[in-house]
């Protein structure tokens, strides 16, 4: 594995640890509001078109399935549920290349452990040998002004993993 992909996949694993419980709640989310549209239609179809855009219910071959307008009743619904979704999608994008600035920055294991949340090791750990991480003396000054430059984003994964261990009770 190229170190760029191993990098890229570091940084997958850790937004798919941070944010799957958040992705799989969405999604449901979704699938009830498809349901209940195709109910307030009177048939049994898997899909909605709005705007333009389509959307499934998950596991669904959506290009076979035959879709319905947003229902009116669910439209206001379904629009905040769309906002919340891309505010999601804009946090995940974020996150991600925030992990992959920290991954470029340095390939000193304890940099990387000085600048990512706590939350974050163990996954660090178990792809430390693909990515070649070197361990030597943490380079503090250059840690420091990383964590300074990017203290939102890491302040906002750290949000996320303490909103997942609240919803997780």
């Amino acid at each position: 594995m190229s170190t760029a992909s191993a990098r890229s996949a570091l940084a997958h694993s850790i937004v798919e640890m941070a944010y799957k419980h958040v992705i799989k709640q969405m999604t449901g989310e979704m699938d009830e509001l498809i349901k209940e549209n195709s109910f307030l239609y009177g048939n049994t179809s898997k899909a909605i078109v709005y705007r333009e855009r389509f959307f499934a219910v998950s596991n669904t071959h959506f290009h076979t399935e035959l879709s319905n307008p947003v229902h009116k009743k669910i439209r206001k619904r379904f629009k905040t549920y769309l906002a919340r979704k891309n505010e999601l999608d804009t946090e995940i994008k974020e996150i991600h290349f925030y992990i992959l600035r920290a991954v470029s920055f340095s390939m000193n294991i304890y940099d990387l452990k000085a600048v990512l949340p706590e939350c974050c090791h163990y996954v660090l750990n178990s792809h430390s040998v693909c990515i070649n991480l070197q361990y030597k003396k943490p380079d503090l000054d250059a840690v420091e002004e990383f964590v300074e430059a990017n203290k939102h984003t890491a302040n906002l994964l750290r949000r996320r993993m303490t909103i997942n261990l609240f919803e997780a009770m």
